[in-house]
């Protein structure tokens, strides 16, 4: 392993016109030690790939600068251990070829595979003097896990342990120090943490100096000592991993980062039940692609696709999702025209039907690729979308006002001249995007939109295809982010094995524990919270997007309705219930009272209906230490109560959502064979537990505030900063 010193590095790609691009690097000073894993994040084009690129000596060493201009296009030292890997002297570029070959580098799109190649073919294929048995003998000595699958295609592994496998084949190869670009592009969520859980391994089992860039600061953190943050070719900062936090749409919500940063749901959650996220019906257009017993298969033998069959109507924004290998890029190429061979039909809304082989029509089906290929790398932006609208014939200004338009759209609007070779791979991906759109397509196919993307382009390209959607385009986006899914979609394809396991909307699809797990997927944290506010009947549906958040939280602050309940309102209460109790069931063997809420009213109860009886039972959102549960949580009731004559009296203060009382009733159900009568102060109608008697009912949306939970229901006020509630506390308790 090596230490790696960074010296005011600078570098900047050389142009083929006069035209001077910009520094990508703006001298830049690193220090890394020996055995370190780095991390290096930041925005779109603030110069990651590129740092990597000249740590591993590719750049300059593999740049085509002008014969005595090498200084207006590098300039700086790179040491790596106590040898210099490449400098600009005197008589120009120094660069180290030996120690070069110290240095791993892998690429954010590796492994590049065709169909039918062996694992260790491929690997044997980037080392010329690879030695495939004594590789196999590193592996079966070392790291065992992987032994048995060099000689296996490449298909038939997932795509983390073929990208572990290319890493093993550096360190078995010798290499001191590897770079990483972007490692976790392409994999799915499972495959994600398979792979994180990999270089925690190669950490623990071998010295070796690594550097790793990541848009996923999540991922940065888990792997990595430090973190640096790249912006505009500059080093801002730099972090020890565990210091920083991680960025999303929610996380800006200041809400939902307090409760992501401690993992527990505020007590003052508990005063919200039943809030319901009115969503729109998501009604259906009309059909406009049917494809039926679709198959398809790269090697005549496996099957990618295996007799898949879906419709496609218009006005729908639809997630292709599931497992790396389950044909989601291969369907969309096939709908895209650029495949053939396949078996089964596609129909088209005008009425034509396909089999093996469906045009191009780009006009109709636009397919946004996930790696854009066959692109002229040395064609500038304006020009490859000037030859995409070609068969368009329009006039020349209209033509131009096309291209500036949408460059604006994908945020390319300074990179029109630029050569499409020094767009960053953020940058090519939004030029794939505009490739896409310009032809303005009945149906958009987006492949892993937001991969490659910082947060802010990733949030400006989903609210583009969200625009694109709200104008009367049919978006289907394939996605390993269940993030995007929550926030954007409405409908959700799930493939695995080439086949259709799931078709539904977002929120069937996240309460299916077993179809998430077999899929790998991961669930955002978000959703997973989200869960347990229904759990705990908070909620009566999953909130999805920020916008559902922030309605959640605005009726928590905002609500209107306030009422206090005093403890000589709980007496005169209790004293009419009583006679109503004894006139209807006649006097209870025993009152059972749920602790917490129940207290109260279950002890004057026991007064006025002269019953020595009480016996208590715990049900309560809240743990003994007063943390807040997403469900509830019921104790054990140790007491006898024998015979079926008779009845038992169950208390509680409140029937809010009743499912406290529903769990208790189940509980009690098991042990006391007498008849059970529910009542309670207070009923809401929302409540799905009717009591049997109770004082009088409240609407839905109101807070009834008790005198014995002042103190919590003040504290709750004052940190949401409600106004209205904090007036209704002083002007009901005296509080100060």
């Amino acid at each position: 392993m090596r230490s790696i010193h960074v010296e005011n590095l600078k570098w900047r790609y050389p142009t083929l016109t006069s035209r001077q691009e910009d520094y990508i690097i703006k001298g830049v000073n690193l220090k890394i030690n020996e055995g370190e894993f780095f991390g290096l994040t930041g925005p779109n084009g603030s110069g990651k790939s590129t740092l990597l690129l000249t740590l591993s000596g590719k750049i300059p060493s593999e740049i085509n600068i002008p014969k005595g201009k090498e200084r207006e296009y590098f300039s700086g030292i790179i040491y790596i251990g106590n040898e210099i890997l490449s400098r600009l002297n005197d008589t120009g570029l120094e660069v180290n070829k030996d120690l070069m070959e110290k240095i791993g580098f892998m690429g954010s799109e590796e492994p590049q595979i065709q169909g039918g190649t062996r694992l260790i073919e491929y690997v044997s294929s980037k080392y010329k003097n690879m030695e495939p048995q004594k590789f196999e003998d590193f592996l079966n000595r070392e790291f065992r896990e992987f032994y048995n699958s060099l000689d296996k295609e490449i298909y038939d592994l997932p795509l983390w342990k073929v990208k572990a496998l290319v890493i093993l084949s550096m360190i078995w190869s010798g290499k001191e120090v590897i770079l990483l670009d972007d490692p976790t592009s392409g994999l799915d969520p499972a495959g994600r943490i398979e792979f994180s859980n990999f270089l925690k391994r190669i950490r623990a089992r071998r010295s070796i100096t690594a550097v790793i860039s990541s848009h996923e600061v999540d991922f940065l953190k888990e792997v990595t000592d430090r973190i640096a943050i790249l912006e505009n070719g500059l080093l801002k900062s730099i972090h020890n991993s565990h210091e920083l936090e991680s960025t999303n749409q929610l996380g800006e919500i200041k809400e939902i980062r307090e409760i992501l940063s401690t993992g527990k749901l505020p007590s003052d959650f508990y005063g919200i039940r039943g809030f319901k996220v009115e969503r729109d019906s998501n009604v259906k257009g009309e059909v406009l692609l049917t494809v039926s017993d679709l198959s398809f298969s790269y090697d005549g033998e496996h099957k990618v696709l295996d007799g898949l069959s879906l419709e496609i109507r218009k006005g729908e924004f639809i997630a292709l999702v599931g497992p790396n290998g389950s044909g989601k890029t291969t369907l969309s190429r096939i709908l895209a025209g650029e495949l053939e061979g396949w078996s089964g039909w596609i129909q088209i809304k005008n009425g034509f039907k396909y089999k093996g082989k469906l045009k191009r029509m780009p006009d109709f089906i636009a397919y946004a690729s996930q790696l854009p290929e066959n692109i002229p790398q040395d064609y500038t932006v304006w020009n490859i979308l000037k030859e995409a609208i070609r068969e368009l014939s329009l006039p020349e200004d209209e033509e131009k006002k096309l291209i500036e338009g949408t460059l604006e759209r994908v945020s390319l609007a300074g990179k029109s001249s630029n050569k499409i070779a020094t767009l960053s791979r953020g940058e090519s991906r939004r030029l794939a995007l505009a490739l896409s759109i310009i032809m303005n397509p009945s149906i958009l196919i987006v492949d892993e939109p937001t991969l490659g993307q910082d947060f802010q382009r990733a949030r400006e390209i989903m609210d583009l295809l969200s625009d694109l959607y709200n104008g009367g385009v049919t978006v289907v986006v394939i996605t390993h982010d269940m993030g995007i899914v929550a926030e954007y979609t409405r409908r959700v394809l799930v493939l695995n094995n080439g086949t259709k396991i799931f078709d539904g909307t977002p929120e069937e699809l996240f309460e299916n524990e077993d179809l998430i797990n077999k899929s790998s997927l991961v669930l955002p944290n978000t959703v997973v919270l989200s869960k347990r506010l229904k759990e705990s009947g908070i909620t009566e549906n999953l909130l999805l997007s920020a916008r559902e958040w922030i309605q959640f939280f605005n009726f928590e602050k905002q609500r209107r309705r306030y009422e206090a309940l005093k403890f000589h309102d709980l007496k005169e209460y209790a004293r009419k219930m009583a006679k109503e109790i004894i006139k209807k069931y006649g006097k209870p063997d025993a009152i059972i009272y749920i602790e917490r809420g129940g207290m109260v009213i279950g002890r004057l109860l026991s007064d006025f209906l002269t019953v020595k009886q009480v016996y208590s039972i715990k049900a309560s959102y809240y743990t003994d230490d007063g943390v807040p549960m997403p469900s509830v949580n019921i104790g054990k009731f140790e007491y006898e109560l024998r015979g079926n004559e008779g009845y038992i009296l169950l208390v509680d203060d409140i029937a809010d959502t009743g499912k406290t009382i529903e769990a208790v009733l189940n509980q009690l159900r098991d042990k006391i064979e007498k008849k059970i009568v529910v009542a309670t102060v207070i009923y809401k109608p929302q409540s799905i537990i009717k009591p049997d008697v109770y004082a009088y009912t409240v609407p839905n949306d109101t807070w009834v505030v008790f005198d014995y939970e002042e103190t919590e229901t003040l504290n709750s006020f004052l940190r949401k900063g409600n106004r209205e509630g904090i007036t209704f506390m002083k002007n009901n308790f005296g509080v100060p």
